[in-house]
């Protein structure tokens, strides 16, 4: 029979001409294939990935906040350093003025040198409060990179 419909389609209504002597082979839909995911392993390996990215995100909070935190220390450490120096030199001009325009003159060079070694050691304290609360926040961020690189090694040797 020559020109045969055939219906072999998936939408009803639809037909299509085979010649004769042909074969129908039925297609294989590619989600017949692969079985499925069982939910418990699909969970499983999700767990597997957002877990270590859940504590990377926290681990940035935790170093943004530590640096927060000593920026904050570090500000409230100038304020009473300022205050200090002013109330020095408040000190200092009334020294002077009680004690008269030649001697205060005389002492000027002393006072400039003290003024300087006292804004050197300021900055230096400054310098050292910045960098241990810098590092400390460092250090949370450095031990989750080596925490991460350790889960890749374990990974790549699971399938090596």
């Amino acid at each position: 029979m020559p020109g045969t419909r055939v219906a072999t389609g998936t939408q009803a209504g639809k037909t299509k001409k085979t010649q004769p002597g042909a074969v129908r082979t039925p297609r294989k839909k590619a989600a017949a294939k692969a079985a499925p995911p069982k939910a418990g392993r699909l969970a499983a390996v999700t767990a597997q990935i957002v877990a270590p990215r859940r504590a990377d995100a926290s681990a940035l909070v935790e170093a943004g906040r530590m640096s927060a935190a000593g920026v904050k220390r570090m500000l409230q450490r100038c304020q009473v350093i300022v205050r200090d120096t002013v109330s020095e030199l408040r000190g200092v001009v009334q020294l002077m003025q009680h004690v008269g325009a030649r001697s205060s003159v005389a002492q000027l060079d002393k006072l400039a040198i003290a003024l300087l070694m006292l804004s050197i050691s300021s900055l230096r304290e400054l310098a050292a409060l910045a960098s241990t609360t810098q590092r400390a926040a460092l250090d949370i961020l450095a031990t989750r990179l080596q925490d991460d690189l350790m889960a890749f090694r374990a990974m790549r040797a699971k399938k090596g």
